[in-house]
């Protein structure tokens, strides 16, 4: 059983839910507007995916700090798969993202993973502005004598890895979306 969820490539109007997770207490959603140069039966020829970030709950708001993509990965029984990498950021204030697809094919009821990275918010410190980063630093009161605190463990995947977006247990939170375009 997956649990996955629906592109129509052929709404080119809306924006369509394509990720969704929680990071520093913010819930938030992640939509894409698919923009086409060509429609035909089983296959698309997309031009460009316009993103954008809507912050649901939480007191930090999250931003979209790059996209990469659309990658072709085979999985472990040499089925390709398409997928692009969102890196969000706390505090990022980029709330839209444009990426241009230069005539990329996706065909009906193929796969698009949306994979997220997060970004640390600050520059290598836990605490800036009296705002902690408790996805990437663990605290317990006062930092150690050099002013520093924990490195969170396990750390969130900051950087796209093609192998393990296949994992079955991720061990981070959430940090794929499947959808079957349709």
């Amino acid at each position: 059983m997956k649990f996955i969820g629906n592109i129509n490539l052929s709404n080119q109007e809306d924006y369509q839910a394509i990720y969704a997770s929680q990071l520093y207490g913010t819930f938030f959603c992640v939509f894409g507007k698919f923009t086409c140069l060509a429609i035909e039966k089983d296959e698309y020829t997309l031009d460009k995916i316009e993103f954008k970030i809507i912050n649901y709950k939480g007191i930090i708001n999250l931003g979209i700090s790059d996209v990469k993509g659309i990658f072709d990965l085979k999985d472990g029984a040499g089925n390709i798969i398409k997928a692009i990498n969102i890196e969000v950021r706390g505090l990022c204030e980029a709330d839209e993202f444009q990426l241009n697809c230069s005539g990329v094919k996706l065909n009906k009821n193929e796969l698009l993973i949306a994979e997220r990275t997060v970004k640390p918010m600050h520059e290598e410190v836990a605490l800036s502005g009296s705002v902690f980063d408790n996805e990437y630093y663990y605290r317990e009161g006062l930092p150690d004598l050099d002013g520093l605190f924990s490195n969170r463990s396990p750390q969130p995947m900051s950087v796209f890895n093609q192998v393990a977006i296949f994992k079955e247990f991720p061990g981070t939170i959430c940090p794929r979306g499947t959808n079957r375009i349709i």
